[in-house]
């Protein structure tokens, strides 16, 4: 890279569009975060159902049920991962649902997200971690890479490498 550019908040930003990046990448996202992307409207009530449920179960919080559209709304807001802070992120949800197409709200996912360090969206961690333009990944890549932000220090691959693979290895078997 001839020019290394960092925002004033030491983060690394290169927004894309979609149709800049492998078509590979939001299929991987949509197979990683929320298998019903397409078929809901922002917020998914058969996730909701099976969460609670896991949840009361267990007696604890076990997983989540946050759609992509939830997670787009919540990095968008910066609110507190309460009860009360989920019930406006899924507000505001069906708020961009109905607002945006699908597309749109994968693309908005992949610039905002944290992919480990100071990387922040597909394309500034593809440049970091492979080197390459996110157009140039692979399958595997784009399944390496939007498994990252499930917990982005965990599986940043400089420093976890096995951890890295074997999410990817998980987003790839969805």
């Amino acid at each position: 890279v001839l020019l290394n550019i960092t925002a004033p908040d030491d983060m690394k930003r290169l927004p894309i569009g979609i149709d800049d990046m492998s078509p590979w990448i939001p299929l991987a996202l949509v197979a990683a975060e929320d298998a019903r992307f397409n078929a809901h409207i922002g917020i998914d009530p058969i996730a909701i159902a099976s969460s609670l449920a896991d949840n009361i179960a267990s007696g604890r919080v076990v997983r989540g049920a946050s759609t992509i559209t939830m997670q787009v709304a919540g990095m968008k807001l910066g609110h507190p991962r309460t009860w009360t802070g989920k019930a406006v992120e899924g507000f505001r949800a069906l708020q961009i649902d109905a607002k945006y197409d699908k597309s749109q709200i994968l693309e908005s996912w992949l610039n905002m997200a944290s992919f480990g360090g100071n990387v922040i969206g597909i394309e500034a961690a593809s440049r970091a971690w492979f080197g390459k333009p996110a157009l140039h990944c692979t399958l595997a890549e784009s399944a390496l890479l939007v498994g990252l932000p499930k917990s982005p220090e965990r599986f940043r691959p400089d420093r976890h490498l096995q951890s890295a693979i074997s999410r990817r290895d998980e987003v790839l078997s969805r």
